[in-house]
Parts: structure tokens; sequence; C-alpha cells
């Protein structure tokens, strides 16, 4: 909060619940520079409800920042899981491991790009088992490129009914390269 002056950086830390956005407000933090509101979406040391306030944002790099603030309360990162950006969604996941709620609101989201980002992420063995018997084949592949999935859900996946799962956990438990697994595949559907 450097780049601002006194005045404005009382102005930001008055607020104190979102009553306190009023429209004059929301015209001073739109005039703001970008790198400022960026830096106060980052900040650990801003108001709660300004990052609820930015959590709205037209831009996805504010949102994104957002997310990643330990101080962003659990119930913005709900509402950021359903955000059309991607990137937004990956660093919401990203906090999976530090809350347990957190973990399971993103195991039984609707939006297989949550269970995608978690099963790449987690640390997890139980949320990487039910995630391997996601019914999206994507899914189940994260699991696979996930290091600490478990040699027991790895062998499971050689039997998958997807192509692709099936190979790569098979290329996994053999230690075969990836390009010799993608020819077997290859060879296999023609």
């Amino acid at each position: 909060m450097s780049n601002l002056s006194t005045s404005d950086i009382k102005r930001v830390q008055s607020i104190t619940s979102l009553t306190d956005v009023t429209p004059e407000f929301e015209e001073f933090i739109a005039s703001l520079p970008i790198d400022v509101r960026k830096s106060l979406a980052a900040s650990r040391d801003v108001p709660v409800d300004l990052l609820v306030f930015f959590s709205a944002s037209k831009s996805c790099n504010i949102r994104k920042l957002v997310a990643r603030n330990d101080a962003t309360p659990e119930e913005t990162l709900f509402f950021l899981l359903n955000d059309r950006n991607k990137g937004v969604i990956g660093a919401v996941v990203l906090r999976c491991n530090a809350s347990q709620s957190l973990s399971d609101k993103c195991l039984s989201h609707s939006n297989g790009l949550v269970r995608w980002f978690l099963a790449r992420n987690t640390r997890s063995d139980s949320v990487l088992e039910v995630l391997s018997r996601d019914l999206s084949y994507g899914v189940r592949r994260q699991v696979l490129h996930n290091s600490l999935t478990p040699a027991s859900v790895v062998e499971r996946l050689c039997g998958d009914s997807h192509p692709l799962v099936a190979g790569e956990a098979k290329m996994l438990a053999s230690g075969e390269t990836t390009a010799e697994v993608l020819r077997e595949i290859y060879n296999s559907e023609r």
C-alpha cells in the first residue's frame, strides 16, 4: 500500500463492511492504477470486506490475487470457484491443502475443471482415491500426474476403461517412457 497517499490509505482502511462501499468509494478504487489495486488485493493488511469487494473485480488478475491471499474468507473462495477464468479457479484450488471444507467443496464441484485442478494439486490420498473414480477421464488422468498418487491407485487405473488413462497408468507402474506408451496406445487404436 506504499503507492497510496496517507489519506488514501486511511480511506481504504475505513472499510469495515461491504455497506461502507459506496458508489464514491467504488469510483475511488476504480481510479487507482491497476498496480495499486493488485497490491491491495494481495495485501494481508487490507480489510477483509475489501477482498470480498475485489473478488467481483472485472480484472481476472485481481480476482486471482484475492484467491491467493491467505486473508480471503473461505466463503469468498467458494464464490471464486465459480469464476469464468481458469487461472482464478486454479488459484483457489491451490488453497485446498490448507482447508478441509474447501477441499470438500472442490471435490464435489460440478465443474470438471475444479476437480481437474484438485487432482493435480492435492496432497490427500483419500481425495486422490475419490478422484481416481471420477466420471471424467481428464480428472482421472490428472490423478496420475500427481506425484503423490498412491501406487494402489495407479495399479487400479491400469485397468481403466479409457485407453489414455490405462496407458499412462501402465507407464507409471512399469517405468516406460511417454513415447513408448503413446506409440502402444496409437497402435492399439488402429
